[in-house]
């Protein structure tokens, strides 16, 4: 392979400046736009579900609690006006669902899970869904669509849920993402804990509404990446039931894979929760078992073992992890050790963090492999070897 010409090199200069540039600036309005909003004080103590003693223990099963129940689907949700669906192409109605959170907190509007489902309009083959979340500061279902856009067509229903004090569960008063991560230590692990306590509900509630015999993935971004992330760890794990399959794949897109590093080597965004939660490098230090218990390589890989899909075919990727190369917000080294653990297969993205968290031209590329038929495959038979190369990568 011969050397890189010139111009290549200056244009990957010109946009890694660019995906900086754009992060810096994005972080920085969301610093002082949604996370300093009205000067509000930090959020003190644990919100809800768990004491001090249980979060701070590094036990996830005292974190997390015991296994969350999924509820009735057709009894908690309401299908849209068409015009809703006649946004996406390829859908065939859209249902708005919710049920009430099993952590009930001082804000109402935080105590009841608000989600919404995109179903496609084909009734070829078993029927599949993707339970897809958003990252901090969600204000609209932009991304979501861009991911039903994609899926829809292709027989795959798209589903969300708003995570706490995210979307529509925001408390008057506050912007979107405000609180979770406007607060102390207790007060963030225990969103922490019920961002993940809402998503097992919810995957529950859409596994065992009887719809879905293809199967449920999991997905999501920032934020939401490490909530689905997080989410599969434990339903393959602490909370694992032997009787039913778990996810049949999970896939993060510029994860926050580890957010005690995030914290100390995140950009703008992380800077107030850094200054609520005023903890000196010797205390981030002993917090090393917490962050352990938030972290999903701390756990085992919870997915089947990647298996090729024919004799010329790449394995199908049950763990896909997505980076941006130039992210300004989360620290790339923790995906890349999360999939060291987990055995997932990177696809690295030469954008920004906010280029691939809300970009449609990358989300509609990381959401094109959740409509292979490999991927919904229920038992993968053998081990892979080294990780595929996805032809979606982009060079350095």
């Amino acid at each position: 392979m011969g050397a890189e010409p010139v111009s290549a090199k200056i244009a990957r200069v010109f946009r890694r400046l660019a995906s900086h540039l754009s992060d810096e600036i994005a972080g920085l309005g969301l610093l002082y736009g949604v996370m300093r909003y009205r000067h509000r004080p930090p959020q003190r103590g644990p919100t809800s579900g768990a004491g001090f003693a249980d979060l701070v223990s590094g036990d996830v099963a005292r974190v997390f609690g015991p296994t969350p129940d999924g509820v009735n689907f057709a009894g908690c949700s309401t299908t849209l006006p068409a015009a809703e669906a006649a946004r996406v192409a390829g859908c065939a109605e859209v249902r708005e669902f919710r049920f009430p959170s099993s952590d009930v907190t001082e804000f109402e509007a935080n105590n009841v899970v608000r989600g919404r489902l995109w179903r496609s309009h084909r009734e070829d083959g078993p029927r599949r869904v993707v339970l897809a979340m958003d990252g901090v500061m969600q204000a609209s279902f932009g991304n979501l669509r861009t991911f039903a856009r994609v899926c829809c067509p292709a027989g795959v229903d798209v589903a969300t849920i708003d995570l706490p004090f995210n979307h529509r569960r925001t408390p008057e008063g506050y912007r979107p993402g405000q609180l979770i991560l406007g607060g102390d230590l207790p007060h963030v692990l225990s969103v922490l804990r019920q961002a993940v306590r809402d998503t097992a509900a919810a995957y529950r509630t859409l596994r065992d509404s009887g719809e879905y015999p293809g199967g449920v993935g999991l997905a999501g971004i920032s934020f939401g990446g490490w909530t689905a992330l997080q989410t599969t760890g434990l339903l393959g794990s602490v909370w694992k039931d032997d009787a039913t399959d778990g996810p049949r794949w999970v896939s993060g897109i510029c994860p926050a894979a580890d957010l005690l590093l995030a914290l100390t080597d995140g950009g703008a965004i992380v800077r107030a929760a850094r200054r609520n939660l005023r903890l000196s490098a010797a205390q981030r230090a002993a917090l090393a078992p917490v962050a352990a218990s938030v972290r999903p390589d701390a756990l085992p890989r919870p997915v089947p073992v990647d298996s090729p899909t024919g004799p010329h075919e790449p394995p199908a990727a049950r763990v896909a992890l997505h980076l941006a190369r130039y992210d300004r917000f989360v620290p790339n080294v923790a995906v890349e050790r999360l999939a060291a653990a987990w055995d997932g297969e990177l696809t690295w993205h030469a954008t920004g963090h906010m280029g691939l968290a809300a970009a449609p031209h990358y989300l509609r590329r990381v959401a094109e492999p959740w409509t292979r038929d490999a991927l919904w495959e229920a038992a993968p038979t053998r081990g892979s070897g080294e990780p595929a190369t996805d032809p979606l990568s982009e060079p350095a």
